[in-house]
């Protein structure tokens, strides 16, 4: 959930991390309180010129609490024992450490 403002005037910027790769985005606006919720949004992004369409990779395991080897930003889909047609972590500017048990960025371990 986005925080928003808590008045008619003010501004509040959120900036999504990690970022996500889309063609279409869907924003429900929400109150806790019964009254009208309206929504102004701006939408600043950036045009996709890395030239990776997508890849597809076996789905990842899950070994204990210590190791996580699963995609959990994969934008494609899920076939049988493989994800398909996404970018995930691929493509997402960060670079993991070489011990990928430490969550360096905060966004889960690798």
């Amino acid at each position: 959930i986005l925080s928003g403002n808590t008045n008619t005037y003010s501004e509040v910027e959120n900036v999504l991390q990690p970022i996500i790769f889309a063609s279409k985005i869907r924003i429900y606006p929400y109150s806790q309180y019964d009254r009208t919720v309206c929504l102004r949004a701006e939408i600043i992004g950036c045009e996709w010129d890395e030239g990776l369409l997508s890849y597809s990779i076996p789905k990842g395991v899950i070994r204990g609490m210590e190791v996580d080897l699963s995609d959990r930003t994969y934008d494609g889909e899920e076939e049988g024992d493989r994800l398909v047609g996404g970018l995930g972590q691929l493509v997402d500017g960060q670079k993991g450490a070489d011990n990928f048990r430490i969550d360096i960025h905060g966004f889960g371990k690798g």
